[in-house]
C-alpha cells in the first residue's frame, strides 16, 4: 500500500501562499500549521489544517497481488474567520488538482457555535500504483 497521506501532506507543505494563509511559518518547530494527524497539538491555534487517512484499499489485483491503491485522505480546515476559510479551501483544492492525480471533494462549511471556529472537510481520492515488493 502507499501512503497517501504523507503524499498529501508533503504536497500541501510545499506551496507557499498556503503558508502565508495559514500565518506563516512556525520557525522553532519548522512548520506551517498543518499536521499529519487528525489532532493538532495546539487546540488554540487559528487557522490550521490537520488530516488524516480514511480507507485505503488493495485495487486491480494481477497475479494474485495488488497492483493499485484506492485511498481516501481527509483535510480537516479548522479557522475562526469565514473569508480565510474560503481562501484555504480553494488553495488547497487548487494544490491538490494540480500536484496530484485526485479527485477533490468538498464538504459543508460548518461553524461550531460552541468554540466560535469555522471547519470544512476537503475529501481527497486517490488511486495509486503499488509499490513492488521485489528486492532483486
Amino acid at each position: 500500500m502507499q501512503d497517501a497521506e504523507t503524499l498529501v501532506y508533503q504536497t500541501l507543505n510545499t506551496d507557499e501562499t498556503l503558508k502565508k494563509l495559514l500565518g506563516g511559518i512556525d520557525v522553532e518547530n519548522g512548520l506551517f500549521r498543518i499536521y499529519n494527524s487528525p489532532v493538532a497539538p495546539n487546540s488554540d491555534e487559528y487557522p490550521r489544517i490537520t488530516l488524516f487517512e480514511v480507507v485505503n484499499t488493495d485495487e486491480a489485483v494481477a497475479d494474485d497481488e495488488a497492483t493499485m491503491s484506492d485511498v481516501n485522505v481527509r483535510v480537516d480546515i479548522w479557522t475562526k474567520d469565514e473569508t480565510t476559510l474560503f481562501d484555504i479551501t480553494n488553495r488547497i483544492k487548487k494544490i491538490l488538482k494540480t500536484n496530484l492525480l485526485c479527485t477533490v471533494k468538498l464538504g459543508a462549511k460548518i461553524y461550531e457555535q460552541d468554540t466560535e471556529v469555522y471547519h470544512k472537510v476537503v475529501e481527497v481520492y486517490l488511486l495509486l500504483e503499488q509499490e513492488s515488493e521485489d528486492n532483486g
